[in-house]
């Protein structure tokens, strides 16, 4: 007997191509490329503005911080010439200024008040 094997291969690939003689395509693909860019210039643009807007933010923090470290010194300062103030004058010793003065002093520039 005679035996015939048969084997049957379908890729099922279908190839089409047209020319683009007016360039729509690649003009099509050039506006893709573009959109892309854009988009990352625009990515870029809004990082830029949220660094700045960080970097500013954290100068105004430490402007205040300072500003804050200041104040603390002066009424420390302020306290303690009110003190001295208050030991001259309780130990019978000629003072500049009445005790009131630098307590009023103090008190008008403490923070919270209302000067």
């Amino acid at each position: 007997m005679f035996s015939s094997r048969t084997d049957l291969y379908d890729a099922h690939f279908d190839a089409s191509w047209e020319i683009d003689v007016f360039g729509g395509r690649r003009r099509a693909l050039q506006q893709a490329n573009a959109l892309v860019a854009s988009a990352a210039e625009d990515r870029h643009d809004v990082l830029v503005s949220v660094l700045a807007e960080v970097a500013r933010n954290y100068i105004e923090v430490r402007n205040f911080q300072q500003r804050l470290a200041i104040t603390q010194k002066n009424i420390k300062a302020q306290q303690d010439a009110v003190d001295i103030a208050r030991s001259r004058f309780n130990a019978g010793l000629p003072v500049n200024s009445m005790p009131n003065r630098p307590r009023r002093y103090w008190r008008r520039h403490r923070p919270g008040s209302c000067a």
